[in-house]
């Protein structure tokens, strides 16, 4: 259906100088031959919907979808609507479909390093030749080259994929929303190279001009931005009808009043669909200063990024009032304020007249007074207006999609004006973590040392609770950032003396002061006196808050709207009605249990005056006063109280020179005096859930999780297995020896056990949560458990099935069949499927250097020539071991159905070519005198393929086994660590891509017949 939509002639008349918008928006759900899709027409009206609820523009926009959405059409809706733009116009084009990859002539296209075009797969309809109906990109870029010479600000939005064969998150995403119907907007075929005439441009630029001059000088960038809905190696997904990118993208704009920048927009959905989804969004600018574009409104509609709107309404002795003030940020040296009348869509200026705490008076012309209706509320946006939002990073390690999509939902819905999603966690002010059964806060890059008391995600009001948090700590970090721009030198004196420290003199606005803790009877602490000095001739009024590390902002140390005249002095104190002045002199602090037990270099903490010339109302003074957020557990499970807490303060008004309001802050460094330093038998008792059967309570098993994190490396060892070793730093305290070397080198069985419990307790609750989940039992080593850094296959998987996991990172596979554990929850979960990971312990652990020649048989041929004759007994005992699994689990549960896999091809890291990283397999086989990398490489090419001929003839020989091969899943680049967390290990993204295998065949075999054999 071919669609135009002008805005009518009213609209436009109201809408003065707005900008025009040109859209070309495409959506296709039905191709001839290609498999349909049900959202990208429904995206296409939910986006036109969203720009016609826009009045800063007037809408010209033309909509193609289904079968009127053919190559021809699409081009001609370029050349013919969008070339009507002219510079002051703003031009949009939007695809919603499949996309393709097609071949590429190396020759013209020297660039495409992996020989492939990106495509849009427009409607198919009676095209006849691939190219008939596939916009590549290249045209695509012709196209906007002329688009471009008209002026116009452009930007392009993309919602399908543009990427190869490897996507890493579709299947598992298919079968972590089985109930709703997922598709994936990627064609899975390559189209065949088309000849140079398949080109629209091939009339326009010849293919010696192409040869000659090369891409980018025979066909120029245009000047545009570019959404595109995934990175290359993903797939781009649309769930119950609606693109996931669409949709989120729809949201952020609507939650933002399209007040965005490109990069805050593309932030924001990038990190809400990766948290979720794991479908990462990408921006791109081209053209001439491609960066300044991205620092645009979206669409380049006027006006300043993440402003928001407030409210005015009048007020019959003061005027008209904006409902913001001096408490929120607002200065005389506020820029201009727009009044916005949503029913005849005019603008009005004004201007701040006077400052209260919590309203400003506008000042504004004779002639726009007279057209403001005095019982009408009116929205204003302000400019420069101070809103402390905080920065968040999201990650989601172990959490389900539909999991991370409600905490999503709940976040923007409860908490979207305190937060704004932050992809690069060096910028946040904090880390939000999903992982294991928990939601907690941390600060950026500093996984275990969480902020406030994590929350179990199977608390029935865990998601208010974080909301409630963020919320929180949005208000904190606004107190605690009040500034009046208006008064930037101090107003009082200040002064900080420290118990047995030389006084500290404040005279400007803001001073950072560290001081030491001191031990006395065991117990540090630190005792001070701050002393508010008024150096001018008039009186002023002081509140005083305390801000902790525990967020609470605490106003008990002076009085409230405390007067100090000219020339005195007063100390701040809590009250003491047993004092003469009916309040202490001085403030003590003491060093809580749970700094010194999550290792925290050092504490920061706040004291901010807040001065004025008049006296705060109750309202105001009531919002100065936040109670701490819950800590996290310690030893003790309590909250360790502090003799302070304290008081902030903010605003008012006086005629003169002389402010109305000023703050003044010193900010306390608190160095932990026991940084890096534990004792021994502490570091026990934190880890006591490892050890003991019988503790198993929310709070020791979070504590002794984090202590591992806080206190341990988990190092690559001399094995498959890694080492968890003491942190270098760490100075661990014993008063006999044997206990400290115990503590030093713990046992991977120790991270392996507590690991367990996490992981245990996650299941535990989505059971609860998630009755009708397929159940699975698993048991394997570091593939199925890899210990705190690493997002394992289980990880993902159990975002989509229930799975109780047995699995240990370096166990054997004989020791399976030693402790058959597996057998006993098999009984008790009566599972679908039992998930097997072993082996690799067995023949690449440290027995792996045993295979080895001391030199290569020249009668043997490459590479089994470096290899001796113990090699492959071992691996037939390996497959007898299978075996024996297969057949006990098969006669005491015929039903269940055994899924085994053998291993990717692990890459042995050459320590030549990169001295000091850390390697066994490659460190072995160089001292075994292999020269060469690739050599290397195939001999343990080698070892893994006759390990998987023999997983999988013996898989054949049961019914109910399916062997699922893994070599080539995990993609292998330049370098390494793209994919690959270590030697033997994938990272985050290649274990995502062997998740995705599984899941293939699993939906494969619950596919199938009842009893049909399934072998690759």
């Amino acid at each position: 259906m071919i669609q135009a939509l002008v805005s009518p002639p009213e609209a436009q008349e109201r809408s003065g100088p707005s900008v025009r918008l040109l859209g070309l928006l495409v959506g296709i759900d039905q191709y001839r031959r290609v498999r349909p899709l049900r959202g990208p027409v429904a995206d296409v009206h939910a986006l036109t919907s969203y720009l016609r609820s826009r009045p800063e523009f007037r809408h010209d926009l033309l909509l193609l979808t289904d079968a009127d959405a053919t190559k021809p059409a699409v081009v001609d809706g370029f050349r013919n609507h969008l070339a009507k733009a002219g510079p002051d116009d703003t031009i949009l084009f939007y695809f919603s479909g499949h996309g393709a990859q097609e071949e590429a002539d190396r020759s013209l296209w020297p660039t495409e390093t992996d020989g492939r075009l990106e495509c849009l797969v427009c409607h198919d309809g009676e095209a006849e030749q691939p190219w008939e109906f596939m916009l590549a990109d290249k045209e695509l870029r012709f196209l906007l080259r002329q688009a471009a010479d008209t002026g116009a600000h452009i930007v392009t939005v993309f919602d399908c994929c543009h990427s190869g064969d490897n996507t890493r998150n579709y299947a598992w995403l298919e079968s972590a929303l089985a109930e709703q119907d997922v598709r994936e907007r990627r064609l899975s075929q390559t189209a065949p190279r088309r000849p140079y005439e398949g080109f629209l441009f091939s009339d326009r630029v010849t293919e010696a001009d192409l040869k000659a001059q090369g891409p980018e000088t025979a066909l120029p960038q245009g000047r545009h931005v570019q959404l595109a809905a995934c990175e290359s190696d993903e797939s781009a997904v649309e769930i119950n009808g609606e693109g996931i990118f669409t949709k989120n993208l729809l949201k952020v704009l609507q939650a933002s009043g399209g007040a965005v920048s490109y990069g805050s927009l593309h932030n924001r959905v990038r990190q809400y669909m990766r948290f979720g989804y794991e479908q990462r969004p990408r921006i791109y600018g081209a053209g001439e200063a491609a960066d300044s574009l991205l620092q645009k409104l979206f669409l380049n509609r006027p006006g300043t990024a993440d402003r928001p709107s407030v409210e005015v309404s009048y007020n019959p002795r003061q005027g008209w009032l904006l409902d913001v003030g001096a408490i929120h940020g607002v200065g005389t040296s506020t820029g201009e304020i727009r009044l916005l009348d949503s029913e005849t869509n005019q603008t009005v200026a004004a201007a701040v007249e006077t400052v209260g705490p919590d309203y400003t008076v506008l000042a504004m012309p004779d002639a726009a007074r007279r057209n403001l209706l005095k019982d009408r509320t009116y929205t204003a946006t302000v400019d420069g207006l101070l809103t402390r939002t905080i920065r968040l990073h999201l990650t989601n390690t172990s959490g389900s999609p539909e999991e991370a999509a409600r905490l999503l939902a709940a976040l923007i819905e409860r908490a979207e004006s305190c937060f704004t999603p932050e992809e690069n966690e060096t910028r946040a002010d904090y880390t939000l973590h999903v992982r294991d059964g928990l939601y907690y806060l941390t600060r950026p890059q500093d996984e275990y040392r969480p902020v406030v008391r994590p929350i179990p995600t199977d608390d029935p009001g865990a998601l208010s609770q974080l909301v409630q948090f963020i919320r929180h700590l949005a208000r904190w970090h606004f107190l605690r950032d009040l500034r009046n721009p208006e008064a930037v030198q101090g107003l009082l004196n200040l002064e900080v003396v420290p118990s047995g420290s030389a006084p500290v003199s404040i005279t400007n606005d803001s001073q950072d002061i560290t001081t030491p803790f001191q031990e006395k009877n065991g117990r540090w602490s630190v005792t001070m006196e701050v002393r508010l000095t008024n150096p001018t001739d008039r009186p002023v009024y002081c509140n005083a808050l305390y801000l902790s590390r525990d967020f609470m902002s605490f106003t008990g140390l002076l009085a409230p709207n405390t007067r100090l005249e000219p020339g005195r002095t007063l100390t701040l104190g809590l009250a003491d009605p047993k004092s003469l002045t009916g309040r202490r002199t001085s403030v003590t602090l003491q060093l809580e249990e749970v700094v010194r037990q999550y290792n925290w270099p050092e504490v920061t903490e706040h004291f901010q005056f807040l001065l004025t010339a008049d006296p705060l109302s109750e309202t105001t003074l009531a919002f100065l006063t936040l109670e701490a957020l819950p800590s996290p557990p310690t030893l003790q499970d309590r909250q360790q109280e502090l003799a302070v807490r304290g008081a902030m303060v903010l605003e008012d008004e006086e005629a003169g020179t002389f402010p109305t309001w000023w703050t003044q802050q010193v900010t306390l460094h608190l160095p932990n005096p026991l940084h890096n330093r534990v004792q021994a038998a502490e570091l026990g008792r934190r880890l006591e859930p490892a050890l003991s059967e019988t503790t198993d309570t929310f709070a020791s098993d979070v504590l002794a999780d984090f202590t591992l994190g806080l206190y341990y490396d988990l190092l690559p060892g001399t094995s498959w297995t890694p080492d968890l070793q003491l942190k270098p730093e760490i100075v661990l305290i014993a008063a006999d020896p044997a206990e400290k070397g115990l503590w030093m080198d713990i046992k991977l069985a120790v991270a392996n056990r507590i690991a367990s419990r996490m992981r245990m307790r996650q299941y535990e609750q989505t059971l609860i949560r998630y009755p009708d989940r397929l159940r699975m039992v698993a048991e394997g080593d570091s593939w199925f458990q890899y210990p705190f850094l690493v997002r394992d296959i289980i990880d993902y998987l159990s975002g989509v099935y229930n799975i109780h996991c047995l699995s240990a990172a370096g166990d054997l596979l004989t020791n399976y069949l030693a402790q058959p554990k597996f057998l006993e929850a098999i009984a008790q979960v009566k599972p679908t499927f039992f998930l097997l990971s072993g082996g690799g312990n067995d023949i690449l652990g440290e027995q792996f250097r045993t295979y080895l020649r001391d030199r290569p048989d020249p009668t043997l041929p490459f590479p089994g020539c470096y290899l001796n004759d113990s090699l492959l007994p071992a691996l037939d005992k390996l497959q007898e071991t299978h075996r024996r699994i297969f057949r006990q689990v098969g006669l005491g549960h015929p039903e269940v159905h055994i899924l085994v896999h053998g291993y990717d091809y692990i890459i042995p890291i050459d320590t030549v070519a990169q001295p000091g990283k850390s390697s066994w397999l490659g460190r072995y086989m160089i001292e075994r005198g292999i020269p060469e990398q690739s050599e290397r490489e195939a001999v343990i090419r080698y070892i893994l393929d006759e390990f998987n001929r023999r997983l999988e003839a013996v898989a054949a020989e049961f019914p109910r086994v399916s062997y699922l091969d893994l070599r080539g899943t995990v993609r292998r680049t330049e370098r390494l660590e793209d994919y690959w967390y270590d030697e033997i290990h994938p990272n985050d993204k290649g274990f995502l891509s062997v998740a995705s295998k599984f899941v293939q065949r699993i939906n494969g075999i619950r596919k199938m017949a009842v009893g049909t054999s399934v072998n690759t």
